[in-house]
């Protein structure tokens, strides 16, 4: 109990930073409500966080495998339940409402109940930096939990290079952390840069990248056309969406300048492949199904864009009002691959896709 209390106190300090980035939105914003509700929120966050700390570490916490998961189960809850407030308050959701919606943000799911124009800047950015957050734990999670002890076959040759440490009081823990961290947020602003670089509004720039990179589809902005109304700025999102579907450890060492390290994680660069020839087989069905007479290079961006935000599991549109012009049951199919291993991405994960096709290789071979 003692390690979880640690967990859930951690927790609560990093969902306090987006309280208080909110608060200052809210702020410059001038919005009253929204400076009271998350000026008392990060305040009550940061409180009970510390309490909670001091509390838990009066006792050496034991982790034992079954604790690992109890963790992260509370973790999750922790933060769902927490971020309900905001919605609460300021929303006047119902519970029921509150908790999809806090659900949604934190696993980066991206879906509202509530229409993006009834919305406060302070909650749009409340949403985009708790989905942020939820794409973090998902990482942390990863590397801790799902890699260190292989669930459902994770692979963990390359976990090495990020995972330093694994109890508490480790010294190494902290660098663990700044290994996971460091590159997810630096390809965050290297996101957001290059859409400021692009003439983004700064605002849109800073939302599209805390989206983007979580695989969150949430849209803090209203769309009259396609999502960016710029042909360069909606390139780099397709980039980075590849980005946040790929593994961190990849990242890391990309990050890091390893690239011997970087070619050993094939994983990765199997999956861009995968993208690649997915964009292909993906236009030629959807020109198939959906022929254009006019327009033929825009048509084949705004379906590239859609093929590419699916198989990322980020599910941003291109153009809302338009809707998809790709097959469904092939968007379908990719939705479930969704991206690698240690990554924000969902889906059943390349690895597994390619240990399905190994296998049915190996049994075709045997009946042959």
């Amino acid at each position: 109990m003692p390690g979880i209390g640690i967990l859930v106190s951690l927790v609560l300090l990093v969902l306090s930073g987006a309280t208080f980035v909110s608060f200052g939105v809210a702020f410059l914003r001038a919005d009253a409500p929204g400076i009271e509700t998350f000026g008392v929120l990060s305040i009550a966050y940061s409180v009970i966080a510390i309490f909670t700390f001091m509390v838990a570490t009066t006792k050496r916490p034991i982790f034992k495998r079954s604790g690992v998961f109890s963790g992260a189960i509370a973790m999750w809850f922790t933060l769902i339940f927490a971020a309900m407030p905001p919605f609460l308050l300021l929303e006047n959701a119902h519970p029921a409402a509150a908790f999809f919606e806090a659900s949604s943000a934190a696993i980066t799911l991206g879906s509202s109940l509530m229409p993006v124009e009834k919305m406060t800047t302070a909650m749009v950015f409340f949403r985009s930096v708790l989905a942020w957050i939820g794409g973090l734990l998902t990482l942390m999670l990863a590397v801790y939990v799902l890699g260190r002890y292989s669930v459902g076959g994770t692979p963990n040759r390359d976990l090495r290079f990020v995972l330093h440490g694994a109890s508490r009081g480790d010294p190494r823990l902290g660098a663990t952390f700044v290994e996971v961290v460091v590159p997810y947020a630096a390809m965050t602003l290297a996101c957001m840069t290059l859409l400021m670089l692009a003439q983004v509004n700064p605002v849109q720039a800073v939302l599209g990248a805390l989206n983007t990179l979580s695989t969150n589809s949430f849209v803090g902005w209203r769309v009259s056309d396609s999502i960016y109304n710029n042909r360069a700025a909606e390139t780099i999102l397709m980039v980075f969406m590849l980005v946040g579907a790929t593994s961190i450890i990849w990242q890391r060492t990309i990050i890091s300048n390893q690239i011997t390290q970087t070619r050993e994680q094939t994983e990765s660069l199997s999956y861009l492949l995968f993208a690649f020839f997915a964009v292909l087989v993906g236009l030629i069905l959807s020109f198939q199904t959906f022929p254009v007479s006019h327009q033929f290079m825009t048509a084949i961006f705004n379906r590239s864009f859609d093929i590419i935000s699916t198989l990322t599991t980020t599910g941003i549109t291109h153009t809302p009002g338009a809707g998809v012009a790709v097959p469904a049951i092939f968007l379908i199919g990719l939705a479930l691959v969704g991206g690698t291993s240690y990554s924000t991405a969902g889906g059943m994960k390349l690895f597994r896709l390619q240990a399905m096709m190994r296998h049915s290789a190996n049994e075709v071979m045997r009946l042959i």
